[in-house]
């Protein structure tokens, strides 16, 4: 996908405690996918990778906003910068990030 080294990302606490929105400098997803759990993520590396990191409950994407909700025992202390680490990470691998299948999955709010 090119030089990474670029990619902007700002955290952007939402009203909810718990949700926080991250705004990426180039698009993630063209369309929105959303995801309510882990076995939903299956064959997006993207968001089987920010399920893998704890206090993750749920994650929609659409464009470069990427929006997610922890568990209300987990700090976004530690949590947004792991957080930010998977996206440039997955973003610098090359790999299609989310799953055509994701789409077709049900949308649930967050």
């Amino acid at each position: 996908m090119g030089d990474t080294s670029d990619i902007k990302i700002v955290a952007e606490p939402q009203m909810d405690a718990n949700v926080c929105n991250f705004i990426v400098s180039r698009p993630v997803y063209v369309g929105m996918a959303s995801c309510k759990n882990k076995s939903m993520a299956a064959c997006s590396p993207l968001l089987e990778s920010l399920f893998d990191l704890k206090g993750v409950r749920e994650v929609m994407i659409a464009g470069g906003t990427i929006k997610v909700a922890k568990n209300e025992e987990e700090s976004w202390q530690d949590l947004a910068m792991n957080i930010g680490t998977v996206i440039r990470d997955k973003m610098q691998s090359g790999e299609t990030l989310i799953s055509e299948e994701q789409l077709n999955k049900e949308q649930p709010e967050i």
